[in-house]
């Protein structure tokens, strides 16, 4: 993390939920980056030793949450102490393969796009139905008329003006990833997408994945409606 040669500053956001496991890895790695010059981890009420370990990282800033607020909430408190010209969310539970976020930064440094959404292929998403993906693509295209394979993905750079667009909203919980990308393609942002090789926690077909991926599908339903409703 030695700053980068494009004169942007670039902010990794980094929420973080009962992540103990993998933050220590998902961070160091991002520190691994060079076109990142910050990196903000936010313990969003964790209930682990996820402070602990995050607290223990150097040239990282980070936040606490007293209690869960939300992925969306931890990232507008990150904004908030964290201005930059490019900002790169990034999911806690990629460990050591979040030093595979330098392609999707360079997409946007490079000024290819105004975001840059980092693909899964089909057969890493492996672990449910694929009801929750169905109907984010169908919303996606739904609103905009684009088929985007990987609009659930958590792991994207985007531009500061992006962000900062009224009219790009940073939804609630799990519909935050969905939403935000209806919202940009509507507003006429340029959409990237570069398959990248990431890991990730699956939610299983067990009850503790279904309870999981039901409140994934309520929150996108949430985002649905809304944006249905005007």
């Amino acid at each position: 993390m030695n700053g980068n040669n494009f004169k942007y500053n670039v902010c990794a956001i980094v929420p973080l939920y009962n992540e103990a496991d993998m933050a220590g890895k998902t961070i160091n790695s991002l520190l691994e980056i060079n076109s990142i010059n910050k990196i903000v981890a936010v313990d969003d009420g964790s209930t682990d030793s996820t402070w602990k370990i995050i607290s223990s990282i150097d040239s990282i800033i980070k936040l606490k949450h007293q209690k869960n607020m939300g992925k969306a909430e931890a990232i507008k408190d990150a904004i908030k102490i964290c201005p930059a010209d490019i900002y790169v969310f990034v999911d806690g539970d990629i460990g050591e393969s979040a030093v595979n976020i330098s392609h999707i930064i360079d997409e946007v440094l490079n000024d290819n796009c105004d975001m840059c959404i980092a693909g899964f292929h089909e057969s890493d998403l492996a672990g449910g139905f694929g009801l929750l993906r169905s109907f984010s693509k169908f919303a996606v295209y739904f609103f905009t008329g684009r088929h985007f394979p990987c609009p659930l993905s958590g792991q994207r750079a985007v531009k500061s003006k992006v962000i900062h667009d009224p009219r790009v909203r940073l939804y609630h919980g799990y519909g935050l990833e969905t939403g935000m990308l209806i919202d940009s393609i509507l507003a006429g942002y340029s959409i990237g997408l570069k398959y990248v090789d990431l890991n990730h926690n699956v939610t299983y077909r067990n009850l503790k994945g279904f309870m999981h991926r039901a409140k994934q599908f309520a929150d996108v339903a949430s985002v649905f409606v809304s944006k249905l409703l005007g």
